[in-house]
């Protein structure tokens, strides 16, 4: 499956107000995470209807918003070449476990 499939978005922290909600990003360097449809959930439902997001923040996030939450490195340009290490699991939801590498989503 391409990443590009589930709907991927650049997002950052909307720093406007005390709620710190998400905002569109212009891209790759000025982004804080991506926003993508899960890979597991999306084909057991066969497409976006039901299917909830993942979010995925990068170093670039403050840690005082996330209270410490892991980050994941992310080397590419564009959702085409994308590739985000580690791995991604989805502890206490779906159980989800994917890679991206390159634009694709590897299921573990």
């Amino acid at each position: 499956m391409k990443l590009i499939e589930l709907n991927p978005q650049w997002k950052k922290v909307d720093g406007s107000d005390e709620r710190g909600g998400f905002i569109m990003a212009d891209g790759f360097d000025d982004a804080e995470c991506i926003l993508i449809l899960c890979p597991l959930c999306f084909q057991k439902n066969k497409g976006a209807e039901g299917t909830h997001s993942v979010f995925i923040p990068n170093p670039k996030m403050k840690r005082d918003f996330l209270g410490g939450h892991a980050r994941w490195e992310m080397t590419g340009n564009d959702f085409n070449n994308l590739t985000v290490n580690p791995s991604v699991l989805l502890k206490g939801t779906c159980d989800a476990h994917f890679w991206i590498k390159n634009g694709e989503i590897i299921t573990c």
